[in-house]
């Protein structure tokens, strides 16, 4: 490329480049006056590619940017973004004007026959480039994609990356070809519940999609198909997939998609899931190959007729705990002042009170376990027999004793002033917390950001929420949770823990304790 020689000064000159993106014929590239270098190159985008448009089609719009990585005539990495495109309509082509400053201390221009990079949008590159090589994929700011909006108009303009990897030619500043790629598959979710045809996606205010590497967080409003960008994964990943839709009861959904799926570059995928509603998502092992997931909260039961009928849920938070009734005997409940009584401490379930009583008669509890899990649960899917269970002793034992790690990954906490276990996922990589089980302070969790990537990645706390004798709460020990085993037919297991131990016992049947559900993956 010609270019006009003129005396530097201790003023800057400002290098001007511009770049033609589109399908047209290459122009000669060669323009040069009063030191603003104009540069055309033609960037192919492709037809149908994907994104981003409704009628699939990818295209340039006003305001998009592109940032342009190179080695300067130092050998130094540098970073410059081009101005925003301005007002007008466009398609696969459009052209970009790069600015970079040169004086007589500094030249900044790219380096004859190095490496050149362009990525679109510029937000998907990071901010110093200066340590790394042109081409490398620490330039490119995945970060972006960790949390989103799902809407499409957003994911167009802020993270459908493109890359070009080129060479700067000996005649140019910038090549005067090039073809962008896409790097990133496009996910176009629609989401219903176990049990429903109706799709719920326009519910969802939370849905958070890991691939066992990546963690993707998008917070739509009101949308029916809600759009990801998402890095390509091969079948071999494990896809988890969370939700929540808020309204008077906060219902969350979890979905597991093990292996047989691909997400490749360059496509956008249409993906309905059918998720499980009510579950956590963290995979917990409770044998040698068995995984369960737990529910969203401890089991509530509430009556607004004296106990005639009752409405059974999972609470809406994790620490939330106590529903302690006065109970009278078989099954029914005392009014109080309110209108509406819960119970969530319960006797051993073996009828159809599911253990709501306050009798210290273990006859009343004679028989077989009746799993809480058979009932229609309103936000665990409200369809009774539908999946949810309890555990049994053996289960609660291999949690705590057996699984790889397992003396790693629980530990006492307090959480939002209430007393509880924390419980790690076997694939857990987060924050580690302190497992030393000496005292309630020691994972001290007071504000929903740190929680957030403890729930996130499916971790499970069980509030410490005592126990129930007859109509008397006790809170020694302060955890204590049924299991499904018998032990003989006045006592049943149970898991229990305090300050100072965690271990599985047996309990009088009649004893009101806390049900913590959950579903086999």
């Amino acid at each position: 490329m010609k270019q006009t020689r003129k005396k530097l000064t201790m003023a800057a000159l400002v290098m001007l480049g511009v770049l033609t993106f589109g399908c047209t014929e290459l122009e000669q590239p060669e323009q040069t006056q009063n030191n603003i270098v104009t540069v055309t190159t033609t960037v192919n985008l492709g037809v149908d590619t994907k994104a981003l448009t409704n009628s699939g089609v990818k295209t340039f719009a006003a305001g998009d940017k592109i940032a342009v990585i190179y080695k300067d005539q130092f050998g130094t990495t540098q970073k410059v973004v081009s101005n925003a495109l301005p007002a007008g309509s466009y398609g696969n082509s459009a052209t970009f004007t790069v600015e970079w400053k040169s004086d007589m201390h500094y030249n900044y221009e790219p380096q004859a026959g190095s490496k050149v990079r362009y990525i679109y949008p510029a937000a998907m590159a990071v901010n110093n480039v200066a340590s790394m090589d042109v081409d490398a994929e620490t330039t490119i700011n995945y970060s972006a994609l960790a949390t989103q909006d799902g809407e499409l108009a957003t994911l167009a303009t802020k993270n459908d990356l493109a890359v070009f990897d080129g060479t700067v030619p000996s005649n140019a500043k910038l090549p005067a070809s090039s073809t962008l790629t896409n790097q990133l598959a496009i996910c176009k979710f629609t989401v219903k519940k176990t049990g429903s045809a109706d799709p719920i996606t326009s519910s969802l205010t939370e849905m958070v999609i890991n691939d066992g590497t990546n963690n993707y967080t998008v917070k739509p409003s009101s949308l029916d198909t809600i759009y990801v960008a998402m890095r390509p994964i091969t079948n071999e990943k494990t896809i988890t997939i969370s939700a929540e839709a808020d309204g008077s009861i906060t219902k969350k959904y979890k979905k597991t998609i093990t292996g047989g799926k691909e997400l490749s570059a360059n496509t956008i995928v249409p993906i309905s899931v059918t998720m499980i509603e009510g579950a956590l998502s963290g995979k917990f092992s409770v044998g040698a190959s068995k995984q369960v997931c737990f529910s969203q909260g401890n089991l509530l039961a509430s009556t607004t007729d004296g106990g005639a009928n009752w409405k059974w849920q999972f609470f809406n938070y994790q620490y939330e705990h106590g529903g302690n009734a006065t109970i009278t005997g078989g099954g029914t409940v005392t009014k109080n002042s309110t209108n509406e009584i819960s119970v969530d401490l319960f006797g051993w379930s073996t009828n159809t009170y599911y253990g709501i009583n306050n009798s210290e008669n273990n006859n009343d509890y004679y028989g077989s376990f009746v799993d809480w899990g058979n009932l229609a649960i309103v936000n665990g899917g409200n369809t009774a027999n539908s999946g949810w269970r309890t555990l049994t002793e053996e289960e609660w034992r291999y949690l705590f004793e057996s699984r790889t790690n397992a003396s790693y990954k629980y530990g006492l906490a307090t959480f939002f002033s209430t007393y509880g276990l924390i419980i790690l996922p076997d694939d857990y990589t987060g924050t580690s917390i302190n497992t030393s089980r000496s005292g309630w302070g020691n994972n001290i969790i007071n504000n929903t950001d740190i929680w957030k990537p403890f729930e996130d990645a499916g971790a499970v706390f069980l509030p410490a929420a005592g126990y129930r004798q007859a109509n008397e709460h006790k809170t020694d020990p302060p955890i204590i949770y049924w299991s499904s085993t018998p032990l003989d037919t006045e006592k049943a297991m149970s898991m229990k823990a305090s300050s100072i131990n965690l271990t599985t016992g047996n309990d009088s049947r009649y004893q009101g304790c806390s049900v913590r559900l959950v579903r086999d993956i």
